[in-house]
């Protein structure tokens, strides 16, 4: 820096209070550091937008809230160092925004979900709705047309009850396999499907492929993961469907 872009720094009387600059700064010298502000303003502006943008999307999609802007603001702008000196200001890594998203996810549900109502909340199993004959035929009958195996009456009794997931210790092994070797999981979801159809059991709206994973399993595959283009309806079933529908008219 030239020598007439030097302030020297210094105090004045004023009964004791405040400081005050001896020299005026350049025209020059304010000219640049208004540039550099001004670009900095706009790169905040937009790269704000672009982060809250994508916190909102991702803290709605878990638990359907929206975060407060002042609570972002503050992580935000202590995080860019607004007022660190230089030309550039840091830029926000993907991780750090994911890293922030998952924390203030953990707070928003620390308030909204207090322990005291977490069980509510907690996704459960299948609801039976008929009378407790019914499904033990309806167990019977999935024996022995050998569509499940390896499985209790305890353990299927549990799955359709309305049980937190949580609680759930063994699942339902489903014995049908896919043309493609792997386990048919669309013969599962017809088999919900029509225990839903005909009253059987109550309607699960939410998260149905979480409920699935959570209470069926294979022989070749101790953890199912179901996704919503594994469920089956009116354009597409398995082959097994017709079958399925029979056992449960009988009960």
């Amino acid at each position: 820096m030239t020598k007439d872009k030097l302030s020297r720094l210094g105090t004045f009387s004023n009964n004791g209070l405040g400081t005050s600059i001896n020299t005026i700064p350049s025209e020059d010298l304010i000219k640049e550091a208004q540039d550099i502000v001004d670009k900095d303003l706009k790169k905040i502006k937009s790269d704000f937008k672009k982060q809250l943008y994508r916190l909102e999307n991702f803290i709605k999609d878990e638990i359907r809230v929206i975060p407060r802007t002042d609570d972002f603001v503050n992580w935000f702008f202590n995080k860019k160092k607004i007022t660190q000196n230089g030309k550039s200001l840091p830029k926000i890594k993907d991780e750090e925004i994911i890293r922030y998203a998952k924390e203030y996810l953990i707070q928003l549900k620390t308030i909204t979900q207090p322990e005291s109502l977490s069980k509510e909340f907690e996704l459960k199993s299948f609801q039976w709705q008929s009378n407790p004959e019914k499904l033990n035929h309806l167990y019977l009958n999935l024996i022995s047309n050998k569509y499940i195996g390896n499985t209790d009456f305890k353990t299927f009794e549990l799955i359709f009850s309305g049980a937190n997931l949580s609680v759930l210790k063994s699942k339902i092994t489903w014995l049908k396999i896919a043309k493609n070797k792997y386990p048919n999981k669309r013969s599962i979801s017809d088999f919900i499907n029509l225990l839903t159809e005909h009253s059987l059991i109550i309607q699960i709206d939410h998260k149905i492929p979480n409920v699935l994973s959570a209470c069926f399993d294979s022989p070749i595959n101790n953890n199912l993961i179901f996704t919503y283009s594994n469920l089956s309806n009116y354009k597409s079933i398995s082959e097994d469907y017709l079958d399925l529908e029979k056992i449960i008219k009988e009960l």
